[in-house]
């Protein structure tokens, strides 16, 4: 079998296993919010705080929020002005780039009991049955699961959720208000051979939830970079995302 050799984040190193956001040139702005745009700020050193502050404010813009790791700031701008800032930001000689908080989304997952309880074919397809006569995994590698949150009280992963974070909402409750989060849970690591539900790939890791996507599947770039910077400083070993956007981002 082939090893896939770690990546190594500038921030945390940390192997990601699967990376499954998938990302080309097409604009993908996150929607407005109270008729706002939200932008994707990275100065340089040269650039002082209040150098950056009078240029978004100009133009009625604030900060709203930050991946702070990056030093990146997260700009909230009146849907107006945010083609005119955005021009005079990536003009600037201070400022290392700027671009549109994209938009992600989850990737389609089907839950049907013929195909989440039932047959499993991915599971003999890469051969998962063989790999459990010699290791049906360890609770010490944890799976950071990015996405809309995963659901503790489900039969399948009762004690193998670990305390998560939500950066959609901005708060400590990782609960999952879609379920495709809590289905990607189950695959990598249900409780399995224990008569119920569905077999997980990996039967005994931990799940680290992190919530990057609301109830309709969607949430932005800078959510998706909090929640990797997040999870890679809080002992996940493995993150997947199943989730993807049409747009590059430099954040990202």
């Amino acid at each position: 079998m082939k090893k896939l050799r770690p990546i190594q984040s500038t921030v945390t190193a940390a192997c990601f296993a699967i990376f499954a956001v998938c990302l080309n040139s097409i604009a993908e702005a996150a929607p407005p919010a109270n008729n706002e745009l939200q932008l994707l700020i990275k100065p340089k050193a040269s650039m002082g705080e209040a150098a950056l502050h009078a240029l978004v404010n100009a133009q009625g813009g604030r900060e709203q929020n930050r991946i702070a790791a990056l030093d990146v700031r997260v700009i909230r701008v009146p849907a107006h002005a945010a083609a005119k800032l955005m021009t005079a930001l990536q003009r600037h000689k201070d400022v290392e780039y700027a671009e549109p908080d994209h938009l992600a989304r989850m990737v389609l997952s089907a839950n049907d009991p013929s195909f989440t309880g039932g047959g499993q074919w991915s599971l003999a397809k890469i051969e998962a049955p063989t790999a459990w006569d010699t290791t049906v995994g360890s609770s010490s590698v944890i799976v950071a699961v990015v996405d809309s949150g995963v659901s503790v009280s489900h039969p399948d992963l009762s004690g193998k959720v670990l305390q998560g974070y939500d950066f959609f909402n901005g708060d400590a409750d990782s609960t999952d208000d879609n379920g495709h989060g809590t289905a990607v849970a189950g695959i990598t690591a249900a409780s399995t051979n224990n008569g119920i539900g569905m077999a997980g790939v990996s039967w005994n890791s931990m799940i680290l939830p992190v919530k990057v996507l609301g109830a309709d599947g969607s949430g932005s770039y800078s959510a998706m970079a909090n929640g990797i910077i997040w999870a890679a400083d809080n002992g996940a070993r493995i993150i997947n995302l199943s989730l993807g956007g049409t747009s590059s981002s430099r954040a990202l």
